[in-house]
């Protein structure tokens, strides 16, 4: 049932995020890029080739060989965070939470205030950890 409403809300309230995800699952398809699917806690994760993370809607996207045998599953968890920030504010994630969250992922590649499990003390981030119960 869990599916079912994440599947609704995500393709109603959460449109437009979707929708992008849905494009970009198109893209890698095209370029065969896709390992493996996986439907995980009313989300699909979909693991890539050549792609770090993101999660797009309704869609998480994440490379394979990074994460999908990480032991404990850090990432998919916090990607999963994301997700359900997603769920909660709708088409107003990408202003809330996207935009943010890109510039936290750049600015970790030149800030040292950035790098690291410091990443993960920024907002979005740390309400994505949380949210997806994930302890650093």
């Amino acid at each position: 049932m869990k599916t079912i409403l994440y599947f609704i809300v995500s393709w109603t309230w959460g449109f437009i995020q979707s929708f992008i995800g849905l494009i970009m699952l198109i893209l890698f398809i095209v370029r065969n890029s896709i390992i493996k699917i996986e439907l995980f806690n009313g989300s699909l994760i979909v693991f890539t080739k050549y792609f770090n993370g993101v999660s797009m809607g309704y869609f998480i996207f994440l490379n394979y060989e990074k994460y999908y045998f990480e032991p404990d599953r850090k990432t998919v968890w916090h990607e999963y965070g994301h997700f359900l920030q997603h769920l909660i504010l709708g088409f107003f994630y990408l202003l809330v939470v996207g935009i943010k969250s890109f510039y936290n992922n750049r600015m970790s590649i030149s800030n040292n205030e950035y790098q690291g499990n410091n990443y993960y003390k920024h907002f979005p981030e740390n309400w994505a950890d949380k949210l997806g119960k994930v302890k650093r």
